[in-house]
């Protein structure tokens, strides 16, 4: 029989004071962007090459550690908590992803040769100073944002939603296999018409991993350990076929990611000693293969000739050009500073600011199709930026459009990604603060670490809340209607605790 048990995560540090640097730091980003927009972008870029790069790396350190020291004084757990999580991956996307841009050509290059010149083919080389610019600005705003959002969420829950952990154990058991089929089988097939809709029914799979690894490692019986570990595993190993259908990485590592945010919710902290020794198994076995099967996917191949066929290109690389691949795949794929240096280039010189033009277009997303049958398709018409580039082609349809401080810039120039980063940062923290701390602990730290997994692009909060807007109530409505599947027998409610 599986036991009921709290709701309520580990408080590794109770909620404290503010220290001096945790009240500084804000501070001094204020500062930053105000010298930053009053100086201007050509007076900026007049500094050395190298400085730049470096100060860009630092500040984005900078706002990792302060959102840590921040988590911390909160009594949240920093690796949960946007205002620490956000700020880092921010630093990796960004600030180190400026050296990596930088230095990219040096390295030697032996079998894939023509990697050395990928941010030479857009200019993200050539334009990364204006880039770091548009990071300064938007990572002294959202710093701003998710700090004082951070405050008004210290203390722990208020209140939560009756979820009744012990029915929703046994509905997670009967819906998953559905959730599943939809999100890894049945999706890829639907109208477009209704696709977005029906695929929310599965892609709560997402969500539920993060929960289910959280009952694995907060269990104290060995036969529920047990069980959900293997229900865990099943869940992850099946939920790897949008990774395999589309070739994209992070839809094959999305559900071992998920697994993992469980055991940090169930813990307080990452697996380390876990992940000391995958990650030399992640870098030198399991990215340059998905690399290879991803190129595998340019030709009209069933998945298990895909398969085949990338295992003997694998093996034919070699260990030189296992390393390029999985540099190709890491440091290239996530290097999120060539987006604002393409777009600076091209915005205002080229192209006028388009004033809000791709709001609106996202914001159209959220009246239903039957509402406006003629409503254009919103992937459709926000391609158009990144063809206009040169990024993509008038008829491909991709995920590179635009990052949050892309597409502020292109919208309303440098003071716009000041500002909008501030509200960016406001939106991430407060969300939340609502669901952990209003709705459920655990539940709502599931949601939320799914919507951060599944925005790698680091898109912005246009794109974001039109999304989440129909994630969040549908998955919310789904997973309460599962804690009131009956159990057999009366049963009291397991009430959260703080």
């Amino acid at each position: 029989m599986m036991q009921a048990s709290s709701w309520a995560l580990p408080s590794p540090w109770p909620a404290r004071r503010v220290g001096l640097f945790g009240a500084a730091v804000p501070w001094f980003c204020a500062v930053v962007a105000l010298l930053l927009l009053f100086t201007g972008r050509s007076n900026f870029e007049a500094l050395p090459r190298p400085a730049i790069i470096w100060m860009t790396f630092g500040f984005t350190v900078l706002i990792a550690v302060h959102g840590y020291v921040t988590a911390r004084a909160s009594g949240m757990i920093p690796w949960i908590a946007p205002v620490f999580v956000v700020a880092l991956f921010f630093a990796v996307r960004y600030g180190l992803a400026a050296v990596f841009i930088d230095n990219w050509h040096e390295y030697p290059w032996q079998v894939f040769t023509n990697m050395r010149r990928t941010f030479f083919r857009f200019g993200s080389w050539q334009y990364l100073p204006s880039g770091c610019y548009l990071i300064l600005l938007f990572g002294a705003g959202m710093n701003i944002g998710l700090t004082l959002a951070a405050a008004a969420g210290s203390g722990g829950p208020r209140s939560a939603w009756r979820f009744d952990e012990s029915r929703l154990k046994r509905g997670v058991m009967l819906y998953a296999p559905v959730a599943l089929f939809i999100h890894a089988f049945a999706h890829f097939d639907l109208p477009l018409t209704i696709k977005f809709a029906v695929s929310l029914l599965g892609e709560v799979i997402n969500p539920v991993i993060a929960i289910c690894s959280y009952w694995l490692f907060s269990s104290r019986s060995r036969q529920e350990r047990l069980i959900w570990g293997a229900f865990v595993v099943l869940l992850c190993l099946v939920s790897m076929r949008v990774g395999l259908h589309t070739g994209q990485l992070v839809g094959s590592l999305l559900p071992w990611m998920l697994a993992g945010f469980g055991y940090v919710l169930a813990r307080g902290a990452p697996p380390w000693k876990l992940l000391l020794p995958a990650v030399p198994v992640l870098f030198l076995l399991v990215l340059p293969y998905l690399s290879i099967y991803k190129q595998a996917g340019k030709r009209a191949i069933d998945t298990e000739t895909r398969i085949r066929e990338s295992l003997v290109r694998y093996e034919r690389v070699g260990t030189a050009g296992r390393m390029e691949l999985t540099l190709e795949r890491t440091a290239a794929r996530f290097a999120g500073a060539y987006m604002p240096a393409v777009y600076a280039r091209y915005y205002p010189d080229a192209f006028p600011y388009e004033y809000g033009k791709s709001f609106l277009f996202e914001l159209s997303s959220l009246i239903p199709r039957p509402l406006w049958p003629d409503k254009p398709y919103l992937s459709w018409e926000l391609n158009h930026y990144p063809v206009r580039l040169g990024l993509a082609s008038k008829d491909f349809i991709t995920t590179i459009l635009f990052d949050a401080i892309s597409e502020y810039y292109l919208n309303f120039g440098p003071t716009g990604v000041f500002v909008l980063a501030i509200l960016h940062g406001l939106y991430l923290q407060l969300l939340y603060n609502w669901l952990v701390l209003y709705v459920n602990p655990v539940i709502g730290s599931a949601l939320v670490i799914t919507m951060f997994l599944t925005n790698e692009d680091f898109y912005g909060i246009g794109l974001m809340m039109t999304a989440q807007s129909k994630e969040i109530p549908v998955w919310l409505a789904l997973l309460y209607l599962l804690s009131r599947v009956p159990l057999g027998r009366k049963r009291h409610a397991v009430q959260p605790t703080a």
